[in-house]
Parts: C-alpha cells; structure tokens; sequence
C-alpha cells in the first residue's frame, strides 16, 4: 500500500488511465502535488508513432516525438508517479472509493480516476460516465474543466475529444489535474 493524501482507504490518490501526453502531464501535476498517483499505460502512446513533433513551445526546430515522450514519462516518474503496464478493463465505485480492474486480473483501489487513454471510454461503463458514440471511437462527455458527469472521475485528452496535438492535450491533462485537485481541497500553488 502507498501513503496517500486524501483521506481514504484506497491504495492511491489517483489513477490515471493512459500514458499518453495527456496522462503523463496529468500525473505530473498530481504527484507534485503529493497524490500517491499511478498511472496505468496500455499501448504505445500515438505520439510515439509520429516522424516529428512541431508547434511545442520552447522547441523551435521541433522535437522527436520519441524522446519527448521519453521526457514526459521521466518527470512524471521523477515528481513521484507510479507507472505500470497494463489495461484497465472496467472502473465501479464512487468518489473516493473507486475499484480499478486490470486486464492481469488484479485490482486498484484509487480515490479519484483521470481518464486519458485513447477514445474508448468502456472502462468506465461500470460508473455510468456520460459518453458520446462517434463511430468506433467513445469520447466521454466533459462538463467543466475536465470533470464528467461522476463526482471523482476527470477526463482529459483524445477520450475527451480534444485535438490530436502534443500542446493541447498536454495543456488538458493539466487542468483536469488542477481542477481534482482543486475539488479535493489540495494546495498546488
């Protein structure tokens, strides 16, 4: 069991779902601010699949996507996320409480969920998040700042509908993380 913040009894603060730009910034933010966070990373992130990553502010020429998301992993790590390789199958429970299940059959205990995984929201069925079917994609529906319609469950990135681009998804990650953290009562600044 990790030590937590919030006051629970849930192995961690918060998971993320997605290792992606979205969910690594995402992590970041929450560890930072002393959430005993893990993130669960499934496939490889489409970011890696890119030839070359442009229009990031402070990398003129542009940067390898590869090495960028080798970055966002490290800091992610180096403010105290815990990563793991899996899927996350299904989500129940409530704020506070939440049972994350894992295609390895074992099982997280977590207070809040950020989603950030690629646009297939079935993971969260279980907790009757709002979604939108678009074709082969679910995007989940985003009420305000990254919340959804489940107290405790955040959504940031491509699962949220948000542009295939490094900066915006990065930019969401961190206010759905700012806005858990501001509902969890829990100083950023």
């Amino acid at each position: 069991m990790t030590d937590t913040t919030l006051d629970t009894d849930a192995a961690y603060d918060a998971l993320v779902v997605g290792g992606g730009v979205a969910g690594l910034t995402a992590a970041t933010y929450l560890a930072r601010a002393d959430l005993s966070t893990l993130v669960v990373v499934g496939e490889e992130s489409i970011l890696r699949r890119n030839a070359h990553l442009e229009n990031v502010p402070g990398f003129p020429a542009g940067v390898n996507p590869r090495l960028f998301a080798d970055m966002l992993r490290e800091q992610a790590e180096r403010s105290g996320a815990h990563l793991r390789t899996g899927l996350v199958e299904g989500v129940t429970g409530g704020v506070g409480a939440f049972t994350a299940a894992l295609g390895d059959e074992s099982v997280v205990t977590t207070a809040r969920v950020v989603a950030a995984s690629w646009a297939d929201a079935d993971y969260l069925d279980g907790l009757g998040v709002d979604v939108r079917d678009a074709g082969s994609k679910r995007y989940v529906e985003e009420h305000a700042l990254g919340r959804t319609s489940v107290d405790g469950v955040y959504a940031a990135g491509r699962v949220a509908e948000r542009y295939h681009q490094a900066v915006v998804a990065a930019g969401h990650g961190a206010e759905a993380a700012i806005t858990l953290l501001h509902d969890a009562e829990v100083p950023f600044y």
